[in-house]
C-alpha cells in the first residue's frame, strides 16, 4: 500500500515543539536533513529473518522493510496556538534553532497562519493566561468551539488535497479532566458535554473530538486524561483512531530501560528520586500544582509494569519514586536531569547509580513526533477494527489500550510489539532473537 498524502495539524504549533517540527520539514524538503537522528523510521532497524546455525539475524532498517513509509518532506503542516505571531517569531521565541537555521527556513515558514485556539483557563496554570491572545471566543467547551475546529481540519484537508489528518496534540500540559460516565463514558455522553458546556471537558479533548468527528488520527503527545472511555467510543463511531499518552523522549525512556536492567539483573531497587531543571514555558506551566499532578501520574507508573515482573524482589508497589520538576528561565529548552537509583546487593551493601542528563528537550521530541505521524499514517492504512493503536506503546509513558487489552509498559517489550506489528504488515513473522548452539 502506497502512503496518503497525509496532513498533520499541531494543537500548540506556536510552541516550542510545535515550530521545530516545522523547522525539521522544511529542512527536510530542502534536503538538508537526509538523516533524522532520534527517529525510527529514519535509523531504526529490526530483525526480519531467523539466524542460521553459526550466522547473526539479519536486520533491515524499518524504511527498508516499508519503503512506502512516510518520510518528513511528504507531509503538509498547520495548526493552532491561543498565542498569536509569525511561525519565524515562534521558532526565535522557542530559542531552540539557532539564527542560520531559522533564515534558512523563515520564508516557508511564515506562509503558515497559526489559527486561534481553545483556551480553558481552568485547565493550564495561571502563568499561561498572559499570553493567550489568539483563541476562539469563550473560555469553556462549546458547540461553537467544537464546529471551529473540525471546520478548521476540513478546510486544511480540503485547502491540501490529504487523503488523512493527524492532529497532534503537543500543547501546555493540562490539569486532569474530573471525569464521570455520564459525560465522558460514551460518544452520546461527550457530545451532550460539549452541548452543554460542561467545565470538565477540556481543550485538548475538544480537539480529540473534532478529529474522531472528521476522521482523523489523533495523537496525544501530552500526558493529561483526554483519552477517556468516551472518546474511544467516538473513534469507533466515526472510524477515527487514537495513539497516547505523553511522548516517552528522553529521561523517562531511559529511567524505563535501567529498571529494565536492574530487574532481570536480579538486583533490588529501593527508590529513585528524579530531578529535572527546565526553562521553557513547558516547566513554566508545570509549576501549576494540578498541571504537575498530571505528569507526575504519567512519569510514575512507567515502572510499575517491569516491578509486578518480579514478585520476589518486589511483591509489592515498594519502590519510594520522587519526581520532581523546577522551572529555571536561565536553562531555555536544555533539560537538565539527574536520577538517582538506590539499589540493594548481596551481603547488605547498596548500588548507587547517579545519572545526568543534559539535552535540548525538543531535539528528544521532534524525531518521536513525527514517528508518531509516520506509524500512525501506516498502521491505519488498512482501515483496523481497533482505534486504539496499542501497537505504537513504545512511543508513550502511558499507552492507551483497547477495551480488554493490555500491553506491559516496558522498554523492549513495547518496541518488539511495534516490530511485530510493521512485521505483519508486510506478511513476514516476528523474529525470535535465540543463540544458535
Amino acid at each position: 500500500m502506497s502512503a496518503r498524502k497525509t496532513g498533520i495539524m499541531v494543537v500548540g504549533l506556536a510552541g516550542n515543539n510545535g515550530s521545530s517540527l516545522l523547522a525539521a520539514h522544511i529542512l527536510a524538503k530542502q534536503g538538508q536533513m537526509p538523516m533524522m537522528l532520534g527517529s525510527l523510521a529514519s535509523v531504526g532497524t529490526l530483525p526480519v529473518s531467523q539466524a542460521k546455525p553459526g550466522e547473526s539475524p539479519v536486520y533491515s532498517t524499518f524504511r527498508d522493510l516499508v519503503p512506502s513509509l512516510l518520510r518528513p518532506e511528504d507531509v503538509v503542516i498547520g495548526g493552532w496556538d491561543i498565542r498569536k505571531m509569525t511561525m519565524e517569531q515562534a521558532m526565535v521565541n522557542a530559542k531552540v534553532l539557532d539564527r542560520h537555521t531559522i533564515e534558512q527556513v523563515k520564508y516557508e515558514a511564515n506562509k503558515i497562519k497559526v489559527l486561534p485556539s481553545c483556551n480553558y483557563p481552568s485547565f493550564v496554570a495561571e502563568n499561561q493566561h498572559e499570553m493567550a491572545n489568539n483563541c476562539l471566543v469563550g473560555h469553556t467547551a462549546s458547540p461553537e468551539h467544537l464546529e471551529q475546529v473540525r471546520l478548521d481540519i476540513r478546510d486544511f484537508k480540503m485547502e491540501h488535497k490529504l487523503d488523512v489528518v493527524v492532529v497532534l496534540y503537543s500543547g501546555s500540559t493540562e490539569r486532569y479532566m474530573e471525569t464521570c460516565d455520564r459525560v465522558h463514558g460514551s460518544a452520546e455522553g461527550l457530545v451532550r458535554g460539549v452541548q452543554e458546556n460542561n467545565p470538565e471537558i477540556s481543550p485538548s479533548l475538544i480537539f480529540g473530538i473534532a478529529a474522531m468527528q472528521e476522521g482523523c488520527v489523533f495523537v496525544n503527545a501530552a500526558p493529561q486524561n483526554t483519552v477517556c472511555d468516551g472518546l474511544i467510543d467516538l473513534a469507533h463511531c466515526h472510524n477515527g483512531y487514537i495513539c497516547g499518552s505523553d511522548a516517552r523522549t528522553g529521561q523517562t525512556l531511559c529511567k524505563v530501560s535501567m529498571i529494565e536492567y536492574l530487574t532481570h539483573r536480579g538486583l533490588k531497587t529501593k527508590s529513585i528520586t528524579s530531578n529535572n531543571g527546565l526553562g521553557n514555558n513547558d516547566g513554566r506551566n508545570l509549576q501549576g500544582r494540578r498541571q504537575f499532578k498530571s505528569k507526575e501520574i504519567s512519569k510514575g507508573g512507567v515502572l510499575d509494569d517491569t516491578l509486578k515482573g518480579n514478585r520476589l524482589l518486589h511483591p509489592s508497589n515498594d519502590v519510594e519514586h520522587m519526581v520532581r520538576i523546577e522551572y529555571v528561565k536561565e536553562f531555555g529548552d536544555e533539560k537538565r536531569a539527574t536520577d538517582t537509583y538506590m539499589v540493594d546487593t548481596i551481603f547488605g551493601k547498596r548500588m548507587v547509580i547517579d545519572q545526568i542528563t543534559v539535552c535540548p528537550d525538543t531535539a528528544l521530541a521532534v524525531p518521536i513526533l513525527f514517528d508518531m505521524v509516520i506509524f500512525g499514517e501506516y498502521l491505519t492504512r488498512p482501515s483496523p477494527t481497533h482505534h486504539v493503536l496499542s501497537s505504537m506503546a513504545f512511543f508513550f509513558k502511558k499507552p492507551e489500550v483497547n477495551t480488554n487489552e493490555y500491553v506491559f509498559n516496558g522498554f523492549s517489550v513495547t518496541r518488539k510489539i511495534l516490530e511485530n506489528a510493521i512485521l505483519r504488515s508486510v506478511s513476514r513473522e516476528p523474529v525470535t532473537i535465540r543463540a544458535m548452539l
